[in-house]
């Protein structure tokens, strides 16, 4: 099963909440997920979009009107700059991949040009 539909199940499992707060998405993913489901760079990934707030400034984009194109372009340029890199491809696969687990707020699919990144 690929990572964003592990995730999903996640976030029907736990509720959407799971995705607020760093420590508490950490410990659900490390608890959900298998070994082989995702990288530790991955991972890390994932968990530092939650921790910088960069999926809740995702959602809130989204929230105010924008298309999830700009909204996901905006938001992953802003983590890579707060993670300290020039790296938004990888910001944006985090980003996608957390906003299709989190599709029904979000409106983000599995046909999004980020999720497949990794």
């Amino acid at each position: 099963m690929e990572i964003q539909h592990e995730l999903a199940e996640l976030s029907r499992t736990a509720g959407p909440q799971v995705f607020d707060e760093a420590e508490p998405f950490r410990a659900a993913v490390d608890d959900f997920l298998t070994s082989d489901s995702v990288t530790t760079g991955e991972l890390n990934l994932l968990v530092d979009a939650v921790r910088l707030r960069g999926f809740a400034r995702l959602t809130e984009m989204l929230d105010r009107g924008a298309t999830p194109a700009a909204a996901l372009d905006a938001a992953a340029e802003q983590l890579a700059r707060d993670r300290g890199t020039t790296e938004v491809a990888g910001a944006g696969w985090a980003l996608a991949v957390l906003g299709f687990a989190d599709r029904k707020s979000t409106g983000l699919n599995s046909s999004h040009r980020c999720i497949s990144y990794a």
